[in-house]
């Protein structure tokens, strides 16, 4: 199923070849299924954010789209795993943890590539993948 649906947004002209790799490497991870899905639902903004619910309509007219960890700006997918001040700390913790420096970048595909890139052993890469994917799956 991953690939038909991969193939028709490729058709579309939706995917990039960059974010393409990064889709492959995030099934290709040693995560469980579920958490490999859900991070590949994060990144193609399938994720119930308040601004997908907004945007479908899901929400009352009049409910706040403020983040619900912060209360703070707009509640999306790059805000909430990103930018947000709790999201920002947790990430910032894990990569000092692991001796890592890299700013936040401005989306996730950019911070997947971090991730993926910060190391040329193949074995430590695939722990990297890992961690990426428990600090998503913590933050949901």
């Amino acid at each position: 199923m991953y690939s038909k649906l991969e193939g028709l947004m490729i058709q579309e002209g939706v995917i990039t070849n960059d974010q393409q790799r990064v889709f492959v490497r995030i099934w290709k991870s040693l995560a469980p299924s579920k958490v490999a899905a859900f991070s590949w639902k994060l990144l193609h903004n399938r994720i119930p954010t308040r601004d997908n619910l907004d945007f479908r309509h899901a929400l009352p007219p009049d409910s706040p789209l403020g983040c619900v960890m912060c209360d703070g700006e707009w509640e999306s997918a790059t805000h909430l795993f990103l930018h947000c001040e709790v999201a920002m700390k947790v990430w910032d913790s894990v990569m000092r943890w692991l001796a890592m420096n890299f700013l936040i970048p401005p989306n996730l595909f950019l911070l997947w590539e971090n991730w993926d890139g910060a190391s040329y052993n193949k074995k430590i890469r695939s722990g990297y993948r890992l961690v990426w994917h428990a600090v998503v799956w913590s933050l949901q």
